[in-house]
């Protein structure tokens, strides 16, 4: 007996295929930020990246990335469901605007200054919060720091577009200090080939924070449920623990 399929069924089981295929895949919107997230050997690296895929081979969807600057991402996230977005930091004035999908790693954000600046040396040694009114400082532009930062009154904050730039910045004189994360500003100051030992570290903003795997708020459910189930089994297998030790 032979069976024949019409040309509506073939299209409906070809449309339930498909579904299936576009949700196993996420696409990631990230910046150019390492150790976080970035681009080594025109391949996409960091640490949110590792984690993101041992969470493939545990059972979550799979990754690619798209690389955009770091105001940019966040507009695109939200324009494009089913998209996610590294490494986004949790705060409360970005809390009702993103889904928080699985938090990845922990993150201190800190002041730092430049050891060789003649024109701010006197602060080297008196590095202080309540000095916030007499400084001007660097941020990463969209980071999510800068609320705090205009609360507790900076002289005056300049967004660079990149790590490299505020580094540079910093270097130039341009700002009083820099405000970054503790991991990216080591990393980003020997990468862009400046001794460890001028970069003052300065007092932490705030407490430690989650950065996470965030995406817009339509999000897929079912998606991000593989995700914490994939997550929560390489907390259990001590993946995750052997990723951040090699990182911090």
């Amino acid at each position: 007996m032979k069976l024949g399929f019409s040309p509506l069924l073939l299209t409906l089981v070809f449309t339930l295929v498909s579904s299936v295929i576009v949700a196993s895949e996420v696409l990631v919107y990230r910046h150019e930020t390492m150790p976080w997230c970035g681009t080594v050997d025109e391949r996409d690296a960091g640490v949110t990246v590792e984690i993101l895929e041992q969470i493939t081979l545990h059972g979550g969807p799979s990754f690619t990335y798209q690389s955009v600057p770091w105001k940019r991402a966040q507009i695109m996230v939200q324009k494009h469901k089913g998209t996610a977005i590294i490494p986004l930091t949790r705060t409360p004035t970005r809390e009702a605007l993103y889904s928080w999908i699985v938090p990845l790693v922990p993150n201190q954000i800190r002041l730092t200054l430049y050891s060789e600046s003649e024109k701010h040396s006197s602060l080297i040694n008196n590095l202080s919060l309540a000095h916030a009114s007499e400084l001007s400082v660097g941020v990463l532009q969209g980071s999510s720091i800068i609320p705090t930062l205009e609360k507790m009154g900076f002289a005056s904050i300049y967004e660079a577009n990149d790590v490299a730039q505020l580094i540079d910045l910093l270097v130039k004189d341009r700002f009083d200090a820099m405000v970054e994360s503790k991991l990216v500003d080591t990393y980003q100051w020997k990468k862009r080939g400046y001794q460890k030992e001028t970069l003052v570290a300065g007092p932490n903003v705030e407490g430690i924070n989650y950065i996470y795997l965030g995406a817009g708020l339509d999000f897929p459910p079912e998606i991000a449920q593989e995700i914490r189930i994939a997550m929560a089994k390489i907390k259990a297998n001590g993946v995750l623990e052997g990723i951040l030790a090699r990182w911090y």
